[in-house]
């Protein structure tokens, strides 16, 4: 019986580990979807600049 309660405390402490990473990794991806945004802007933006520079 003691077993049991030690193997499912463990398997609790697993599940809260995995659950951790998993909020982390969606965080980094935001993360990387907000510079990639921004730099698609400041993309935008430049290339419209340099096209006005040019004309």
């Amino acid at each position: 019986m003691l077993a049991t309660v030690f193997a499912m405390a463990a398997m609790h402490e697993d599940m809260h580990q995995r659950a951790g990473q998993q909020q982390q990794e969606r965080q980094r991806a935001e993360e990387v979807g907000t510079v990639l945004r921004q730099q698609k802007v400041r993309g935008n933006g430049t290339e419209h600049e340099q096209t006005d520079s040019v004309s």
